[in-house]
């Protein structure tokens, strides 16, 4: 043996009791390499000073990742498309295959992911640029994911606020479903909860939503004010291509919001390229803004507050959509969420609203029957809190954000 070599391996040996000795002390006093992660979440990956989690099941069944990116667009991009790479592909190929079956053809899922890119806000093109660059797939196949759910998802969805008297004095709880369509199901374990902590001044935010899908659908952010969408074609059906893309446009509200004032003005100053019915709330109180293509309805409610997917404010003159299907049963949904609302009154916390977005409609529920309600999220925007539940894939799952926020 050389002296060097033999030097070498006489330092390990010395070094050897000394670090057993730490091992030791380590294990007794409770510390390891996931000491650090955020409660709830385990650890998956890092890249670039992003970070991947995944929930940890407890809720039942399937996780959901989250992901914590930092930096610009295009850093928060790159560490997104490598942190995720193996499951956009699987997205990108499936989500195809599945339009393909469909009759819809390569040229019109091409057209239809380009029209859409082009839509899009710099910033979120910076964000999908960075994806390609790290995830392995092309820029146009990134753009083709982006646009997947877009393709395929159908229209629905309900909301609820609850604070004051109908929490009896506790926070505010909000709850949501998602209604896409039952072959949406399929896609349910690309459910992922998405960090944006954006490099400057604006304010972080979390996307709940599929992966890859860049279209804003439900999120809250640092200062706790939770909003999310509901399609509002049913009383506004027109649609306009001279003002940005709305899904930008709201996840740039929420970047630049800490109240909801902030979010008033926004909303004023602004229209959508279709109609939407949009719930937000903060810690104290919620409201709804119905937000058509020409003009803004804002109401405000006395301790609950509800929607569906059309408006209801009476001074828009508007006819009420029809009943059943025909209607997506918006306004049986919205007649259940107000008769659950007064029969859970003063009991509303983040466990009963998970009751009530768990009842279907003939229950006297909100959700759509036969797998037609996706996803249902319930949100504490006071704690920083939200619980997801994916039909088909998992129970609720808790996500605590407020440690993922910088």
């Amino acid at each position: 043996m050389s002296s060097l070599v033999s030097d070498s391996f006489g330092r390990s040996l010395h070094a050897f009791p000394l670090l057993l000795f730490a091992a030791i002390i380590a294990a007794f006093s409770g510390c390891s390499s996931s000491s650090s992660d955020p409660p709830g979440l385990n650890h998956i990956a890092s890249f670039e000073g992003g970070t991947l989690y995944t929930t940890t099941g407890e809720g039942g069944s399937g996780t959901f990742d989250v992901l914590v990116l930092n930096g610009d667009w295009r850093q928060m991009g790159r560490q997104y498309g490598y942190l995720t790479r193996a499951k956009l592909a699987d997205l990108y190929t499936r989500s195809t295959a599945y339009l393909l079956s469909k009759g819809v053809t390569q040229q019109q899922i091409s057209d239809a992911a380009e029209n859409l890119y082009q839509s899009k806000m710099d910033y979120a093109k910076e964000l999908i640029t960075g994806m390609a660059e790290t995830s392995g797939m092309s820029l146009e196949q990134q753009k083709k994911t982006c646009a997947a759910v877009y393709l395929i998802f159908l229209v629905g969805c309900s909301s609820m606020d609850a604070w004051g008297d109908y929490t009896g004095g506790g926070p505010l709880v909000a709850g949501r479903n998602w209604d896409g369509g039952v072959h949406l199901n399929a896609f349910n374990r690309f459910m992922t909860v998405t960090v944006y902590n954006p490099a400057g001044s604006s304010i972080p935010v979390a996307d709940i939503n599929y992966l890859g899908f860049v279209m804003f659908q439900s999120a809250m952010n640092k200062s706790g004010i939770f909003l999310d969408l509901q399609n509002g074609s049913l009383s506004d059906p027109a649609s306009r291509s001279d003002v940005p893309n709305p899904n930008d446009t709201l996840l740039t509200f929420l970047l630049n919001s800490s109240t909801l004032e902030q979010l008033d003005i926004k909303f004023l100053a602004n229209l959508p390229m279709n109609g939407l019915v949009m719930n937000a709330a903060d810690a104290n109180r919620g409201r709804v803004y119905e937000w058509a293509t020409y003009d803004l309805k804002i109401r405000n409610g006395n301790g609950f507050i509800a929607s569906t997917n059309h408006f209801i404010d009476p001074s828009w003159g508007l006819p009420y959509p029809p009943d059943g299907e025909p209607g997506t049963f918006s306004k049986e949904r919205l007649a259940n969420l107000l008769s659950l609302a007064e029969s859970y009154k003063g009991r509303i916390d983040a466990v009963a609203m998970q009751e009530i977005f768990g009842k279907t409609i003939d229950q006297g529920g909100p959700t759509r029957t036969e797998g037609h309600t996706n996803y249902h999220i319930v949100a504490v925007p006071a704690e920083r809190t939200i619980w997801l539940k994916a039909t088909e894939y998992s129970g609720w799952e808790k996500i605590v954000l407020g440690p993922l926020f910088r």
